[in-house]
């Protein structure tokens, strides 16, 4: 259930929409399809897939498909700017 993500319970309805303020973003949003799968974090925080929940909000869905970790995990590198990681962020 799209209620069950983590950033659509803490948002207000408007801000459940504003996943970021640039053009290629809302294009995401705009032509993003359902079939494609989405990734939560153990907690329901979307990991991948932010634009296909927020096009599924816009068309008034309900559900959409996603995995979910049970324990997330361990990330690859912290505390480094996307600058200095050895590929592109």
């Amino acid at each position: 259930m799209i209620g069950d993500i983590r950033q659509h319970r803490e948002a207000a309805p408007f801000e459940a929409f504003t996943i970021a303020p640039s053009s290629g973003k809302r294009y995401a949003v705009a032509s993003a399809d359902h079939p494609g799968l989405n990734i939560l974090s153990a907690d329901g925080g979307v990991m991948d897939g932010m634009h296909r929940v927020c096009r599924a909000l816009m068309d008034e869905q309900k559900t959409i498909r996603a995995v979910r970790f049970a324990n997330d995990p361990e990330p690859d590198y912290f505390g480094v700017d996307a600058e200095d990681l050895p590929y592109e962020a």
